[in-house]
């Protein structure tokens, strides 16, 4: 399985994809539960950006350095610009996480 990273060229049997700023790190986020709205490479439909997320709302640091995403709701989405078939398999990784400092963090997403 290939691991995601920032910006990174994934490599999985053979076949690479680029993921614009895909660890949500383009943003130099230095302190704890700063934020933005806004994230360099995705496309919101609502309200969303960078976040680096303190202990006391989430355990573990971001999945690949500091910086995760958020949304309040609507979509993030990245276009690629590779075209790909629909008769190929595609594996596509992703951690997701609700904040540990709210009562009801309404933690529901879909991914397509």
């Amino acid at each position: 399985m290939a691991t995601l990273a920032n910006d990174d060229v994934v490599s999985n049997e053979g076949r690479d994809i680029f993921i614009v700023n895909a660890g949500f790190e383009d943003e130099a986020l230095l302190n704890d539960a700063a934020w933005t709205y806004g994230a360099p490479g995705w496309v919101l439909s609502d309200v969303g950006g960078d976040y680096n997320p303190s202990p006391a709302q989430n355990t573990d640091e971001a999945y690949e350095g500091s910086n995760a995403g958020w949304l309040t709701s609507g979509a993030a989405s990245n276009t690629l610009s590779e075209t790909y078939s629909s008769n190929q398999n595609y594996v596509l990784s992703v951690a997701v996480a609700g904040r540990l400092d709210l009562a009801d963090p309404q933690v529901g997403y879909i991914i397509r």
